[in-house]
């Protein structure tokens, strides 16, 4: 459970701060005991250009989940609560056709962060570093239709002292995500998905350790929805990875290939 509370402030209407404290506490029987803080401060400032300017500092605590901790093979009791500092700067940009473009970069210094170990059973990892930039566009150059781009470079470093690899495996470094979504006028959706992830590496899980770099790949994925009697019953279908695309996020374990899925939901 935690306890905390946020305040915030607009300077004037261009210029806003705010910042947020709470401290949680984690009683999970068996030994297991931790209690830390949470804070947050960001600030935010509009320029006459329909320009945003953005930064934020905070430091953030994560308690092992109860699978990390009692599971019956891979649980480990004596894990540490995960704890980051995390800062980013951003800018947003309004664009003609409703559209608006936001560029971020971040920088995360991470201790105690919980991972499979070469055993598998769950361990803390000393210290690691994250940093990178996101960008994301979004666009309705006509009201049905609305376009999504964002792509995510990720540079990771293992910075503990036990560490055999200096960077962290299962992490893409390039995402690139594309989203088409049309609304119908008869009240349905057509979607269209594709991702793109390169540059990931994998361990080799045994001596002596190395890093090997995954091909990249791409999917795509299709979607199609109609509702009736307003948005009271939903039918849809979907074929995901619709080429069959071949790839691994894990060494040895392939993605699924091309996949039908369908359903509905009703709504009350």
């Amino acid at each position: 459970w935690s306890a905390g509370l946020e305040y915030s402030v607009r300077v004037y209407d261009a210029l806003g701060f705010v910042v947020g404290y709470s401290h949680a506490f984690l009683d999970g029987g068996h030994g297991v005991h931790d209690n830390g803080p949470i804070f947050l401060a960001g600030t935010s400032l509009d320029l006459p250009t329909h320009t945003r300017l953005r930064a934020s500092a905070a430091h953030k605590i994560r308690f092992p989940s109860v699978l990390q901790l009692y599971d019956p093979t891979d649980g480990n009791t004596q894990l540490q609560t995960e704890r980051c500092w995390c800062f980013e700067v951003g800018i947003g940009q309004d664009l003609p056709w409703s559209s608006r473009v936001d560029v971020a970069g971040f920088w995360q210094e991470l201790s105690d962060f919980i991972e499979r170990g070469d055993t598998r059973q769950f361990e803390n990892r000393q210290k690691l570093r994250l940093d990178g930039v996101e960008v994301s566009l979004v666009s309705h150059p006509f009201a049905p239709l609305q376009l999504r781009f964002g792509y995510a470079f990720l540079h990771t470093e293992d910075r503990s002292s036990d560490a055999d690899l200096p960077r962290l495996a299962n992490r893409p470094k390039h995402t690139i995500d594309f989203e088409a979504r049309y609304t119908h006028p008869w009240n349905g959706d057509l979607r269209v998905g594709v991702r793109y992830l390169a540059g990931m590496e994998e361990d080799t899980n045994s001596a002596p350790f190395l890093l090997e770099t995954l091909d990249p790949f791409t999917t795509v994925d299709l979607r199609v929805a109609q509702r009736f009697r307003g948005d009271t019953l939903e039918v849809y279908f979907g074929v995901d990875n619709v080429f069959d695309a071949e790839g691994e996020v894990n060494l040895g374990f392939p993605m699924p290939g091309r996949t039908f899925i369908g359903g509905g939901v009703v709504r009350f």
